[in-house]
């Protein structure tokens, strides 16, 4: 009894004889097999083409079962036909179990997987194991089982060739990698002496930069020490200076509201000045006047009507006015009368002669008696020789300014050719007083316009 099974390769038919017992031994396919436990094995052992091409071929491919293989591991039929899958193995069902028998056991890589077969299997069971025997090779080898005869020798021819042309590579990769090394070696000593020159002269000269960079670090340190105590004096002398501009801005301060208060007292007594210049002195002390046609001097009468009595108390005031008036023009002007002198002492008022020094009284009274007749003749005396001072007066006057002049004329006694004397006549004496009056008023505007 038979069965049949197909070359994967060439498709042909194998036929295999159930009754042989003793061509099913004991197989060992290598589970994951590592390279350098099958290399190691020797070179004259009968190891089959799956042994074989599993130690030579499976190493490179047997890290990734289900990675494509390297376009390097395609083999092409000797005949031309089509071209084989990257294999680690291949082998027919007859040559397997004879292979199998002369595999030694010390071949077996350790971690392989025994797959027992009885010494007289059923023919189905037979099959059984062939079938898995086969899946199990193609799954490790990736190349489809079972192979004939013919087709196995071709994959192991060309396994053989690949295995010679690395052999080859391996060799000429050897003798390249020994005269690269010696090569290597020798420009390796040459570079590395010329290296450790340059190595020695840079770092001679990364020393002198080290001691260089050493010597401007210290001067840095002993800069930045000047520059920490310039920084200090610094401050203090900052701080010493704001607190003297402050004690300086509260002084300009306080000198500020002091300037402002004397500016506007400078200003208040600016406004007084003007208004002073303005004002007269001696038209304010002196004020003369006319009250009709009676001549006033402070608002007292000099003179008497008919029309306007006026008693002698208000008279003998208005001429102690004058004689006082006449006396302060004389003296603001450092002048001294040449025959006369004046006693201004208010109501009761005289006037002396220097020559003799006889005194005569300006002022009268009211009374009526016989001794009325004196005093009128010693009043009269007295208004002449006053009439004398204010004409001397007037010569001053136009010594200094020549342009000055009265507006009446005096003369020796009268004025404007009426006289000064009381005579019985008050309305021609009232009239003398107010033209004297008229005058003695020149000589204020003349005195005030000079101090001017």
């Amino acid at each position: 009894m038979s069965s049949m099974f197909f070359c994967q390769n060439c498709r042909h038919p194998l036929e295999i004889d159930e009754d042989d017992d003793d061509a099913v031994p004991q197989l060992a396919i290598a589970d994951s097999p590592p390279a350098s436990a099958i290399a190691s094995a020797p070179r004259s052992s009968p190891l089959s083409f799956s042994a074989r091409t599993a130690s030579s071929v499976a190493a490179p491919t047997s890290a990734s079962p289900t990675s494509p293989p390297p376009a390097a591991a395609r083999i092409q039929h000797s005949s031309g036909s089509s071209a084989l899958r990257p294999t680690l193995s291949a082998t027919s069902l007859s040559s397997s179990v004879s292979v199998a028998e002369s595999l030694p056991t010390a071949v077996v890589p350790p971690g392989s997987k025994l797959i027992p077969l009885t010494s007289s299997p059923s023919p189905s069971s037979r099959a059984e194991m062939l079938q898995k025997l086969c899946e199990y090779a193609q799954e490790h080898t990736r190349i489809e089982h079972p192979l004939c005869n013919e087709c196995a020798e071709q994959v192991l021819g060309e396994a053989q060739r690949r295995v010679l042309a690395a052999q080859r590579e391996r060799d000429g990769c050897l003798k390249l990698l020994e005269d690269l090394s010696a090569h290597e070696a020798a420009d390796c000593l040459t570079d590395a002496g010329a290296r450790h020159h340059e190595l020695e002269a840079d770092e001679r000269a990364l020393m002198e930069q080290l001691a260089a960079l050493e010597a401007s670090r210290d001067a840095c340190a002993r800069d930045r020490a000047k520059l920490r105590q310039q920084a200090a004096l610094l401050d203090e002398l900052e701080l010493r200076y704001w607190r003297e501009f402050n004690t300086l801005q509260a002084h300009a301060s306080a000198f500020r509201r002091e300037q402002d208060t004397v500016r506007q007292q400078l200003e208040h007594a600016g406004s007084d000045l003007e208004r002073l210049k303005r004002c007269n002195v001696f038209n304010d002390t002196f004020h003369i006047w006319h009250d009709g046609h009676c001549g006033t001097i402070n608002s007292f009468h000099l003179g008497c009507l008919p029309s306007q009595p006026i008693k002698w108390d208000e008279i003998n005031a208005a001429l102690g006015q004058v004689c006082l008036c006449l006396d302060v023009l004389a003296r603001r002007r450092n002048f001294s009368f040449q025959h006369h002198q004046l006693l201004p002492m208010g109501s009761t008022s005289r006037i002396c002669k220097r020559a003799n020094g006889k005194t005569y009284d300006l002022f009268g009274s009211n009374e009526i008696s016989i001794g009325r007749l004196f005093w009128t003749t010693r009043l009269d005396k007295a208004l002449v020789w006053l009439l004398g001072c204010v004409r001397e007066l007037g010569e001053h006057a136009q010594t200094h300014d020549p342009q000055f002049r009265f507006p009446y004329r005096i003369g020796a006694g009268t004025i404007e050719t009426v006289s000064v004397k009381i005579n019985n006549n008050f309305s021609s004496w009232t009239k003398a007083m107010k033209f004297m009056l008229t005058n003695i008023k020149w000589l204020l505007v003349w005195l005030i316009q000079t101090n001017s």
